[in-house]
């Protein structure tokens, strides 16, 4: 029952990528994006480990005998499949609200880049015409 016992753990993994995601969704909602980094380097761990469960799973699952590939495991192992189906399930679904946090983000930044350029090209354009108005040079002397 090894192979399950590796199903569990990498159904665990699973579970903690949710909660990780989930945490960084709260930070995000509320325009806190200083977690982003710490988040995904959490997120790459776990995903990393969850690799090496893979490799584990198949090595497992190869060794066994036909005799040791019962129904009971069968069964099993769907129903853990199950569980990863509907952990990944809430990932997406996370990485949804994720994305569209950080897109909204990205939009208010690049407005106020727009906003920030425009209001340099005023301010210049004030500066030049205020000048050639007055009749007066620039100050040189100081």
């Amino acid at each position: 029952m090894d192979v399950i016992k590796l199903f569990q753990t990498k159904n665990r993994c699973l579970k903690k990528f949710l909660e990780v995601s989930t945490s960084l969704v709260n930070f995000l909602e509320k325009g806190d994006f200083s977690t982003l980094k710490e988040a995904e380097s959490k997120r790459e761990a776990i995903l990393k480990a969850m690799e090496l469960y893979d490799r584990k799973i198949s090595e497992t699952i190869s060794l066994l005998s036909s005799s040791e590939k019962t129904a009971d495991l069968k069964k099993s192992v769907m129903q853990e499949l199950q569980t990863k189906t509907s952990l990944i399930e809430l990932i997406l679904k996370t990485e949804k609200k994720i994305v569209s946090s950080i897109e909204i983000e990205k939009e208010k930044i690049h407005k106020e880049i727009l906003s920030t350029e425009k209001n340099k090209s005023m301010v210049k354009k004030f500066k030049s015409s205020w000048v050639a108005e007055s009749g007066e040079g620039v100050d040189t002397k100081l």
